[in-house]
C-alpha cells in the first residue's frame, strides 16, 4: 500500500524517483508471487503474478491519466481495475474453498477506492485527505492480509499448524475477518488491457 502511494506521488509530480518507486512495487509483486508459488505451485503462481501485476499496472495507468488530465484513459484504467477485481476474486476463491468471491470482490472494491481517493486528493493538493486515505487503506489491507493468511493456514493446517483455526469455526471466521489481500506491482496482461480498452 505504501509503495503504491509513493509511486502515485512520484507519478503525479513527475519526480526523479518514479522509476525506483515502480521497481520497488515490482519487487514486492515478485515476493508475493514466490510465496503463492511455494504454497499452490508454479502454475498458480504464474496466474497470480499476471493478475496481481495487472492491478498495479491499471493503477499506475490511472495515475498517469490523472496527471495528463486524460479522462478517457482514466475511465479505461478504472474499468480495468473493475475487471481485475472480478477475475482476482474468482481466482482466489477457486484456489481456496474458505474464500467467497462476492465477499472478496467487495473488499477489493474498498481497497481500490482507497487507492483512487489518494490520487484525487493528492492531485488537488489536499494532502491531509491524501494521507488519511493512505492510513485508512493501510488499516484495511492489514485486515485483508490477515484474512487471506488465515484462509491459507486453514486450507493447509499441516504447513501452518500454529495459525490454522479449529475446523468448526473456519468459514465463519474467514467471512467475518474479510478474507483478501491487497496491493502492488507492475506489468499487465495484454488480454486485460484489451478488455479494458474495448469497454472504455
Amino acid at each position: 500500500m505504501y509503495l503504491a502511494a509513493i509511486a502515485m506521488r512520484a507519478g503525479l509530480t513527475d519526480a526523479d524517483d518514479l522509476d525506483a518507486a515502480i521497481a520497488a512495487l515490482d519487487d514486492n509483486s515478485a515476493d508475493l508471487t514466490e510465496q503463492i508459488s511455494a504454497i499452490y505451485g508454479e502454475d498458480a503462481g504464474e496466474a497470480f503474478d499476471a493478475l496481481w501485476r495487472s492491478h498495479t499496472r491499471f493503477y499506475l495507468d490511472y495515475v498517469e491519466a490523472v496527471a495528463g488530465e486524460n479522462r478517457r484513459a482514466q475511465n479505461q484504467a478504472l474499468n480495468g481495475l473493475r475487471i481485475y477485481r472480478s477475475d482476482f476474486s474468482s481466482f482466489l476463491a477457486g484456489a481456496n474453498p474458505f474464500l467467497e468471491p462476492d465477499a472478496l470482490e467487495s473488499l477489493l472494491a474498498t481497497h481500490t477506492e482507497h487507492l483512487v481517493d489518494q490520487v484525487t486528493a493528492y492531485q488537488a493538493e489536499d494532502y491531509e485527505a491524501a494521507y488519511q486515505a493512505l492510513r485508512d487503506g493501510y488499516a484495511h489491507t492489514e485486515m485483508l492480509a490477515a484474512g487471506l493468511g488465515g484462509a491459507i493456514a486453514d486450507q493447509f493446517p499441516l504447513l501452518f499448524p500454529d495459525t490454522a483455526v479449529p475446523q468448526p469455526s473456519q468459514r465463519g471466521w474467514l467471512t467475518g475477518i474479510g478474507v483478501m489481500l491487497a496491493m502492488s506491482a507492475i506489468m499487465l496482461s495484454g488480454r486485460r488491457r484489451d478488455r479494458a480498452s474495448e469497454a472504455g
